[in-house]
């Protein structure tokens, strides 16, 4: 019970925060464990041959499996990839323009590693939080919208430095519907 307790997120290690509605050009590919490093050696050539970096400092930088709950190693495996880009921006196959809607988001920074364990227990903080926020699901494409953002993502792409990560979990406020259920208050409109 101790580990259990010493292993959960508190209030302080996850952050809310707001993504804005934004344009990105994205690439998905289903190549096993080979997708992620396909779809970033695409949106590199994407970003070089643009010099988005010089045209768009504030880019952001995301990535996320689709389709989800395939473990990485299986040949269905796929993964997303966006980089934001100023709304007017062309850009050319195989890469596709989205129009993202932003929304709120349960925000824990890692470094570069032990994902499977970091983002359970951010979903286990979102599932425990009591009196605040709930899942907002399917906000993705029909993929459930949990996401990967590089942090200091101009910094890490011309070193190849440190590398932090903010796992985003999509969420909403909780109804006060869903808050009196909790609690076991009984709703007379059933």
């Amino acid at each position: 019970m101790a580990s259990e307790r010493l292993n959960r997120l508190t209030d302080s290690d996850v952050r809310i925060i707001y993504l804005p509605p934004m344009t990105v050009a994205a690439i998905h590919i289903i190549a096993g464990p080979n997708s992620e490093h396909a779809t970033a050696d695409i949106l590199d050539e994407f970003i070089n041959n643009t010099h988005l970096q010089i045209k768009y400092p504030a880019a952001r930088n995301f990535g996320f499996n689709n389709p989800d709950s395939i473990p990485d190693n299986d040949t269905n495996h796929g993964y997303e990839r966006w980089i934001s880009i100023p709304d007017d921006m062309e850009v050319p196959a195989p890469l596709a323009k989205k129009r993202i809607g932003g929304g709120k988001y349960a925000a824990h920074t890692i470094m570069m590693g032990s994902w499977r364990e970091e983002w359970l227990r951010l979903y286990d903080w979102v599932r425990s939080s009591d009196c605040c926020y709930d899942f907002r699901w399917g906000t993705v494409d029909g993929v459930c919208g949990w996401l990967e953002e590089h942090l200091n993502y101009w910094n890490w792409y011309a070193s190849n430095g440190i590398q932090q990560v903010d796992l985003l979990i999509p969420i909403e406020p909780k109804s006060a519907d869903h808050a009196s259920k909790r609690e076991g208050a009984v709703d007379h409109n059933e």
